[in-house]
Order: structure tokens, then C-alpha cells, then sequence
């Protein structure tokens, strides 16, 4: 249990209604930083001792909701009820959300975090660069054709054969066949699992290209995938740099998404 691991004195904590309340409220808290937070903030924000704040600390981080970081911080991992082996769209924002925005910083385009749902593509969170004057402010409300966009093509490109045949057969696209057709489709896919990386620099909204990345989970499942786009001149100019951060933010967030089940799974 984890009240085992409370220093003597403190057995009653989690029983109390008030400390319930605490939890619940650290919980909210630690849920909307998106950056990990130390103790001194989450005792100030909650108005309580650090040594109090502390214990409940603990309590999420023995229970797999939050993470400690070596550098004392916390940060959360998933909110109660996302389920381990197959993350939430909230957890994956919340493990993602940072990685896309140091790829963002890095070079200064747009970044998002799709997923992949009843063969469409629909984008999570989308994070603007700060230093441009002109940027790629993309609509994420509409969902997209999977082989139509970077961030689809690289969730596909993952998927076993079969799955990818019965994608295949339920999609109908009229305009595949001028793209190359199946054989065409498959020889992208096939490079971009063997990269990890996929660029598309004539994307379907007019003006736009960019490049993505997948995000697996510890079974090797694409469950998401990290895109940067911006104006296609400039995508193009200085697409080497985009790929190698997209290719490196695929793979700290597949790092970070495998986090979540290495945690002790006993009275989740």
C-alpha cells in the first residue's frame, strides 16, 4: 500500500477528507503545467507546508500519476482513469506539448500532435512559433485523409500490413491514383518507416508543406505523430534541419508515452 512508504505519523493522510481534497486539487494543479513544476510552487499555489505538499507528491508519483525529475521537479504523467497501455489523448498532449515546443523553438514553424481515429486524422494541440511575422496558423478543427497529410502517412507507415490493407480498402481517393497510386503509397510508407521521418512538401492546403514523425508506444504502435509545417519555400529551404527535429521529437516523445507503463500497475 502506499501509506507504507509515509514516515510514521503521517499513516492517516490519505483516509482524511481533507487530504482528499488536496490531492484532488494538486491533481487539477500539477495538470495544467506544462513545464515540470518544483515543490516551492505547488506548496505556494496551494497555499500549504511544503512538508505536506511533499506527501502528496508522493502519493501520485508512487501511484504512476506524476513523474519525478532528477532535478527534484514534478510533472504529471496521466490524470486518474487514462488507461496505461493505451494513453488518453489528454496524457499525450501533456507528455507531447513540451517536446513539440522545443522542436518549434528549435526552427521556428508551427508544430501539432495528431492521432489517428476511424480513419481520420485529427490534430491534438497545434504551438505557433514566437519569433515569425508571417506563420502557418493551420485550422485543426477539420479532421484529414490519413495518406493525404505528413502526420497520417507517418501514423500508416507503422501500422502491420494487414491493418494497412483494411485502411486501404475503406478509404476511397479518387485523387490516389494521380499520386502514384497504391505502389506509390506503399514505397512512401515503406521509407518513412524505414526513417522514421516523412516530409510532404505539397500538402494539401495550398502554400504548406512539412514533416512528421511517429509516436510509438512501448509495442511499437503508432498512437500519435509530431508534424512541423510552415510555408512551403521555407519548409523547403531548410528541410534538413525540420526532419532532424521532427525525427528527434518522435523520439523523445515515443521515450516519454513508454513511461507510462513502467509504473507499478497494482490497485490502478
Amino acid at each position: 500500500m502506499i501509506e507504507s512508504a509515509f514516515p510514521p505519523g503521517h499513516a492517516g493522510l490519505l483516509g482524511s477528507v481533507r487530504s482528499a481534497a488536496r490531492v484532488l486539487k494538486l491533481v487539477d494543479w500539477l495538470a495544467m503545467q506544462v513545464a515540470p513544476a518544483t515543490l516551492a510552487d505547488a506548496a505556494a499555489s496551494l497555499v500549504l507546508p511544503k512538508s505536506s505538499v511533499r506527501l502528496l507528491l508522493m502519493t501520485l508519483v508512487q501511484g504512476g500519476y506524476a513523474a519525478q525529475e532528477r532535478d527534484g521537479t514534478y510533472r504529471m504523467l496521466r490524470l486518474p482513469g487514462d488507461n496505461l497501455g493505451d494513453p488518453s489523448w489528454q496524457s499525450i498532449v501533456r507528455l507531447v506539448d513540451p517536446i513539440v515546443r522545443e522542436a518549434v523553438a528549435e526552427v521556428q514553424e508551427s508544430g501539432f500532435i495528431a492521432i489517428l481515429t476511424r480513419d481520420r486524422i485529427r490534430y491534438l494541440t497545434k504551438v505557433l512559433p514566437g519569433n515569425r511575422e508571417i506563420v502557418y496558423d493551420r485550422n485543426i478543427d477539420p479532421e484529414r485523409i490519413p495518406h493525404q497529410v505528413a502526420s497520417g502517412l507517418a501514423i500508416l507507415s507503422m501500422l502491420p500490413a494487414d491493418e494497412l490493407d483494411r485502411y486501404l480498402s475503406r478509404v476511397k481517393d479518387p485523387e490516389l491514383a494521380r499520386d502514384g497510386g497504391l505502389a506509390g503509397l506503399h514505397k512512401t510508407l515503406a521509407r518513412a518507416r524505414r526513417d522514421r521521418v516523412i516530409a510532404n512538401l505539397a500538402g494539401r492546403v495550398e502554400g504548406a508543406a512539412g514533416a512528421a514523425a511517429p509516436v510509438l508506444d512501448r509495442d511499437g504502435r503508432a498512437i500519435a505523430a509530431v508534424n512541423i509545417s510552415g510555408p512551403s519555400d521555407r519548409v523547403k529551404a531548410n528541410l534538413p534541419a525540420i526532419e532532424r527535429a521532427v525525427a528527434k521529437a518522435g523520439r523523445r516523445a515515443t521515450d516519454a508515452i513508454a513511461r507510462l507503463r513502467r509504473f507499478p500497475q497494482s490497485g490502478m
